[in-house]
């Protein structure tokens, strides 16, 4: 398989293990890595460290944190990038991610006075997961404490309630809330960019493309497509 066929949901995947790896070997040999990469809202609000609105997303706190989150991109984003592609999941998981990230800064010094430093990916994957809520809301998971699966479209809800509930009572969970409705907004706009070029252009879809009709050279031109 060549490097460019394998899958950007399995390269941004690696890319998180890499840099937790990184992170590790950073702490046992005393390297600040991972303070080095954070999401600092008081060091943002100055000018200073604005690397961070983007390095934050792919570095994690711990070992059940970034599992949570490769699972869930893992889950979602495979089949978000057989129906928009590669070159757009991409394009979404980082659009997610840079907003949930500024989000994050302006909602957590204006409204809830809080300059807590942030990590993790999951702003951006709450923007794939927003992208599939719209593309393809009927969808069934399964939810904590529901032991049947659920459309999508519904568990959107309860994460937006969630999210609300968080914001009223001042966002005391010690759960970075406001990223992920940050990533959520923007999967959602994403979502419906690619609703309607679903609609305008049959051959948008993963089947179409990578299916094409007979008598057609398959693949030489889906790159360009893409």
């Amino acid at each position: 398989m060549k490097l460019s066929q394998i899958p950007v949901t399995y390269g941004l995947l690696g890319v998180m293990f890499v840099m937790f790896i990184a992170q590790l070997v950073g702490e046992a040999n005393n390297v600040p890595v991972t303070d080095a990469l954070l999401l600092k809202p008081a060091s943002i609000l100055k000018g200073q460290e604005l690397w961070g609105l983007f390095t934050n997303m792919f570095i994690h706190g711990s070992f059940f944190h970034i599992l949570l989150n490769a699972l869930a991109f893992f889950t979602f984003g495979i089949s978000l990038e057989r129906i928009i592609g590669g070159k757009n999941l991409l394009a979404l998981f980082l659009a997610a991610g840079l907003f949930a990230s500024v989000f994050y800064v302006i909602t957590s010094a204006f409204l809830l006075g809080s300059l807590t430093p942030a990590l993790g990916a999951s702003g951006a994957v709450f923007g794939v997961i927003g992208a599939m809520i719209v593309l393809r809301p009927h969808t069934k998971v399964f939810m904590m404490f529901i032991p049947v699966p659920v459309d999508l479209w519904i568990a959107g809800i309860f994460f937006v309630a969630i999210m609300v509930l968080w914001f009223s009572a001042g966002g005391a969970s010690g759960v970075a809330e406001n990223a992920h409705m940050g990533g959520l907004i923007v999967g959602l706009v994403f979502g419906l960019f690619f609703k309607n070029k679903e609609k305008r252009d049959p051959d948008f879809t993963w089947k179409a493309v990578y299916r094409p009709a007979v008598n057609k050279d398959p693949y030489d031109w889906i790159d360009e497509y893409r």
